[in-house]
């Protein structure tokens, strides 16, 4: 169930994004003043490509497994896989456009990393996982991971292009006086 699972989500990886994050190395690096327009179109390509995707593993992969097995293997390696792994590889592109390759390739390994510590800690504890816990388990790291790379683009690059969700995050709390 679990090779199916992973083997299923990565063949889907691959179209995740649809070549965005070269598209923004080759942008930004010809002109600094489209970045954000264009790190906004790749992050908009990897959620929509990626939710398409997931919405196709799950229904082509549900042919396969279901019940229990679907709900627990299926879909949090898919979401891990599909959404939050491309994510990650989009924030690595947007270091890599602005000439910070060293942190662009350590978030671009982030996802391996975070793969290795939950197999070190679920072989560390001594008992084998059953698939559902060991799904559980990726999701959540990846989840991690994903944060942390967002947390550190936040931190050292130019906002996004977009224009909706900076709305959300930075709200305009000013007040206006007639006077």
């Amino acid at each position: 169930a679990l090779a199916t699972a992973v083997a299923l989500a990565a063949i889907g990886a691959t179209l995740v994004g649809l070549g965005s994050g070269i598209g923004l190395v080759r942008l930004a690096s010809r002109d600094a003043a489209v970045f954000p327009q264009a790190w906004g179109a790749c992050l908009a390509r990897h959620v929509a490509s990626g939710l398409l995707i997931l919405c196709a593993y799950a229904l082509f992969a549900g042919q396969w497994l279901s019940g229990p097995l679907f709900a627990d293997a299926l879909v949090p390696i898919g979401i891990a896989e599909l959404l939050l792994v491309p994510l990650i590889s989009a924030v690595g592109y947007a270091f890599i456009a602005h000439a910070r390759y060293r942190m662009g390739a350590l978030i671009q390994s982030l996802p391996a990393v975070a793969r290795f510590l939950v197999a070190a800690v679920l072989l560390w504890r001594g008992a084998a996982p059953d698939v559902g816990a060991f799904a559980l388990w990726v999701l959540l790291a990846m989840a991690a991971a994903c944060v942390l790379a967002i947390l550190l683009a936040c931190a050292w690059l130019p906002w996004p292009a977009c224009p909706r969700l900076r709305a959300v995050l930075t709200p305009d709390y000013s007040v206006a006086y007639a006077g």
